[in-house]
């Protein structure tokens, strides 16, 4: 039986109201950012073999809202997902923010892309242990998509070396939002009988997709297809 966990709706994605918007000059910012986080010295991370700690490890520019409806844009940054922290430039420096952020928005101009991301602190209720920290957005609407990505350290040493090698190693969790549920999603058959409302349509486009695997991929489409109904 799944765990359904308790939360409100996320209309907040697509609807957001900010206070003030600030546009930064890259690397070297107002001190009403770095007054608003804070920084400290990020974790280094030593003998990595394979795999990164970061969701991207370039720095991209990204729009930055905190709790108190600020928002600034054009913030060079990325977000370490095995401590699930925001790290940021101020003149050259690295830094990771000491003061929790609502969301963050990198725009990878490279590849056309926007990542979305939001701290389960802005969820108005508690996610279950363990899955604390980023939610990447994988769509949004009458119901929302989000990737939990976790990374490990897996360590290990040659023979006749003092040095331990490290490679991180990738996995992930999928939910969806649904009637004020934070539902977990291990199959994606099972997301028609949550979503009763179209679940034959969700049945007959599982099947002319062929689609059976969790991916964040399959998953945003198929919730995508499902808002594309409407109300």
């Amino acid at each position: 039986m799944k765990k359904l966990l308790p939360i409100a709706a996320f209309a907040f994605l697509s609807h957001i109201t900010y206070a003030q918007s600030i546009d930064v000059i890259t690397g070297n910012y107002s001190t009403d950012l770095v007054y608003a986080i804070h920084g400290k010295a990020p974790v280094k991370y030593e003998n990595i073999k394979k795999g990164t700690p970061y969701f991207i490890s370039d720095w991209l520019p990204a729009t930055v809202i905190l709790f108190d409806g600020r928002q600034f844009n054009n913030v060079m940054s990325k977000i370490d997902l095995l401590e699930h922290r925001f790290i940021y430039l101020n003149n050259g420096v690295e830094y990771t923010a000491e003061s929790k952020i609502r969301e963050v928005i990198f725009n990878d101009s490279l590849n056309g892309k926007k990542y979305h991301f939001i701290h389960d602190s802005a969820f108005p209720n508690p996610v279950q242990k363990g899955d604390n920290g980023w939610y990447l957005v994988l769509t949004s609407g009458n119901v929302s998509a989000f990737m939990y990505i976790i990374k490990k350290i897996e360590e290990s040493r040659e023979y006749n070396s003092a040095i331990t090698n490290r490679n991180i190693e990738n996995s992930e969790k999928y939910f969806i939002s649904y009637k004020n549920l934070l539902i977990p999603v291990k199959r994606l058959k099972d997301i028609p009988d949550i979503l009763r409302d179209r679940q034959g349509e969700l049945n007959a486009y599982l099947n002319k997709e062929g689609m059976n695997k969790v991916t964040g991929e399959s998953l945003g489409k198929l919730i995508s297809y499902y808002n594309s109904f409407g109300k």
